[in-house]
């Protein structure tokens, strides 16, 4: 199904404290706190706070160890501690695998993330960020896929990321053809 989460499939509010330690099996929008933070109105801003996922999370597509989206809405001190994140394509992160106009503050991963496929964008903080801000932020979870960053799969239209660090066991590999590998950000 669309829009999973441990706790809610979408938040259009505030949650604050909420803690997922369930595996979590979606198509897309899928997430450890819930499938989709926000909707696509810079009006309407959701918030996630102090919040944590402790299961593992899957899917097709946009998954995140807190939510598989995050649009025009902000994650703030969370983590995911799971087992892994893993999706076929498009992309997925260890907190979101989608950071479109929204803003991950203070947040961190451990859990491996994985893509089956070699398409898709992937990160071990957020899978893709467009126009977003991520900061103070670090990830310890082994990446794997293509095009992957150690905090950001994929940086789009002035997105930022600030003052975050990777303890990431990857390798960073540069020149193998095909393949947009980064240190915190795959391009």
């Amino acid at each position: 199904a669309s829009y999973t989460g441990g706790i809610t499939g979408l938040n259009y509010k505030n949650i604050s404290r909420c803690s997922n330690a369930a595996s979590i099996i979606g198509k897309s929008y899928a997430g450890g706190i819930c499938g989709r933070n926000g909707i696509n109105n810079d009006l309407v801003r959701s918030v996630i706070t102090d919040s944590n996922n402790k299961g593992s999370i899957s899917g097709d597509q946009l998954i995140g160890g807190i939510a598989g989206e995050n649009i025009y809405s902000s994650i703030n001190g969370s983590y995911n501690i799971g087992s892994n994140v893993t999706f076929i394509n498009y992309s997925g992160g260890g907190i979101a695998g989608s950071n479109y106009y929204g803003t991950i503050d203070r947040c961190y991963n451990t859990a491996k993330v994985s893509s089956s496929l070699v398409i898709g964008s992937i990160g071990g903080i957020a899978g893709r960020t467009y126009a977003g801000n991520v900061t103070n932020c670090f990830n310890a979870g082994l990446i794997s896929s293509s095009t992957k960053g150690t905090i950001v799969g994929a940086m789009y239209y002035n997105a930022v990321i600030r003052y975050c660090y990777s303890l990431c066991p990857n390798t960073y590999s540069p020149n193998i053809s095909n393949q947009n590998n980064g240190l915190i950000s795959g391009y």
